[in-house]
């Protein structure tokens, strides 16, 4: 009796466990929140913060929530089979928040571009002008923006919470594309004018011949960055954002294909600097090791 009566209970579940574990969810759960956390560590470990050290820890936060919504949202629907709101709760809430949750990680990748553009056009000024309640403000107005813009975004939702028309899902997904869209074009244009902020003082040093290689070194690091940075972005969330246009409901494409940024900001803006820096230390100091060393 016991077996008959487990049978029907074990396949779902079985299917339940796989379905949780697609690659999307591995990398999100087992590379995304250790990736982000892991950041969000280093960082605080220092006892004081750069402006550029606090829009990252800011953007660390966001990707952290990106990927705890989805783990969360997706182990409940596995789990309990059902939408983890419910019919009408679901159609109210998660709209706004997967779009919270994406414009809060575009929106500080935003204000992280405009402070590394100044530090390299201005670096004389950068320090007077990005201080600690500058990079605070501009961090505020990056989560306080993504608020205002998701609950403006699904305002029809809202107003009517019972219309779940397919005229009403492509107006939603519409404004959805919209924001990704316009979120890339500034995002292309502040990392295309970092790279070309970059080149034109690499070709000046040149010619002055005052580049040494670790500046060098700093300006490919610059340079690579914005240009992951981009193609990234693009790679990411603009399939999705065409799917949203020529859909008339649910796209094809999964949200999580916009979730895999979670995974690749901390690696592009952190650990690919943090290593550097690491290496850079122990050439120094092996250096200075061979220099003391009595010959």
């Amino acid at each position: 009796m016991n077996s008959s009566t487990n049978a029907p209970m074990s396949k779902p579940m079985m299917q339940s466990t796989v379905l949780s574990f697609n690659i999307y969810n591995i990398v999100i759960c087992f590379l995304a929140l250790p990736l982000n956390l892991t950041e969000a560590v280093l960082i605080m470990r220092k006892k004081k913060f750069k402006p550029f050290e606090r829009i990252l820890l800011s953007l660390c936060c966001a990707d952290v929530i990106v990927a705890l919504y989805h783990i969360i949202q997706k182990f409940y629907e596995k789990v309990y089979g059902e939408s983890m709101y419910g019919t009408d709760l679901d159609h109210l809430l998660r709209k706004p928040l997967e779009l919270f949750s994406v414009m809060s990680s575009i929106t500080n990748i935003i204000v992280l571009g405009v402070d590394r553009l100044i530090a390299v056009r201005y670096p004389l000024k950068h320090g007077i002008w990005m201080t600690p309640k500058v990079v605070n403000l501009a961090i505020a107005g990056a989560w306080f923006g993504s608020i205002i813009l998701s609950v403006l975004s699904n305002i029809n939702r809202f107003a009517e919470p019972y219309n779940k028309s397919d005229s009403a899902k492509v107006i939603a997904n519409r404004i959805f594309a919209g924001l990704l869209f316009s979120s890339g074009f500034i995002i292309i244009g502040i990392y295309t004018l970092i790279i070309v902020t970059v080149a034109r003082h690499r070709k000046i040093a040149s010619k002055m011949r005052r580049s040494g290689g670790a500046e060098k070194s700093d300006e490919m690091t610059v340079t690579v960055t914005c240009v992951l940075v981009v193609v990234a972005f693009i790679i990411c969330s603009y399939p999705f954002a065409i799917d949203l246009l020529i859909s008339k409901g649910t796209p094809a494409l999964p949200f999580k294909v916009i979730l895999l940024n979670t995974v690749l900001d901390p690696l592009v803006y952190f650990f690919m600097g943090y290593l550097k820096r690491k290496l850079r230390t122990r050439k120094s100091n092996k250096k200075l090791e061979m220099q003391s060393i009595p010959s």
